[in-house]
């Protein structure tokens, strides 16, 4: 019996420890560039004046298009992401709170269900 409480302990404590070790090595928020449009315009995108990616977003066939990702590790608070397309002169900006967002999806064509290039989510979105 003593064995028994012995093996339970030490495979919580193991247990544990390796969900420490994962919700560490998680991001604590994601940021990625989609371009299904088949240009290639010449976009900016800056999270508080920080730019994350600045140049041509080229065009992919693959889906989901992501040609850019980038893991972000920002202060908790309030931030601004913005995003620029030089091209079609097209700027968009949208503040979020750090602590609350996992995922920040930036597309050069607006997104279908939110009408709008930046969509800023709660949840973690593996785009890939």
């Amino acid at each position: 019996m003593r064995h028994i409480s012995l093996f339970v302990l030490l495979g919580t404590v193991l247990s544990l420890a390796s969900c420490s070790r994962e919700q560490a090595s998680e991001p604590k928020l994601v940021l990625f560039i989609e371009n299904g449009y088949k240009d290639s315009p010449e976009i900016r995108v800056t999270v508080d004046e920080s730019v994350i990616f600045d140049g041509v977003a080229q065009p992919t066939s693959m889906r989901p298009a992501v040609i850019f990702e980038k893991r972000l590790d920002l202060s908790p608070g309030q931030h601004t992401i913005r995003f620029e397309d030089r091209t079609r002169g097209i700027t968009e900006s949208k503040t979020f709170d750090s602590s609350a967002t996992r995922t920040i999806r930036v597309g050069i064509q607006k997104h279908v269900l939110i009408n709008e290039h930046i969509g800023v989510y709660e949840e973690v979105i593996h785009p890939k």
